[in-house]
């Protein structure tokens, strides 16, 4: 609901997941690495609220980087 908007909820919602996960990895002796892609330019600004940023890799010589990116696979909604 609009009243819902703008107080948290999905950041604590996505936050407490990652937490879960990666207990239960510690449980069974692995680690949790994770990257989030996200499939429509226009839900950057959520994200970076979230606090989750662009992802940048050393690319060529160790002082240039460039932009992991994301490539959306084909969605049916046929």
């Amino acid at each position: 609901a609009e009243t819902s908007r703008g107080k948290g909820l999905a950041k604590e919602a996505y936050t407490s997941a990652i937490i879960d996960a990666a207990k239960q990895a510690k449980s069974e002796g692995k680690t949790l690495k994770f990257a989030i892609g996200e499939c429509t330019y226009t839900s950057e600004e959520y994200w970076n609220k979230v606090g989750w940023k662009r992802i940048y890799a050393q690319t060529g010589d160790k002082k240039t980087y460039s932009e992991l990116e994301y490539i959306q696979p084909a969605l049916d909604f046929a």
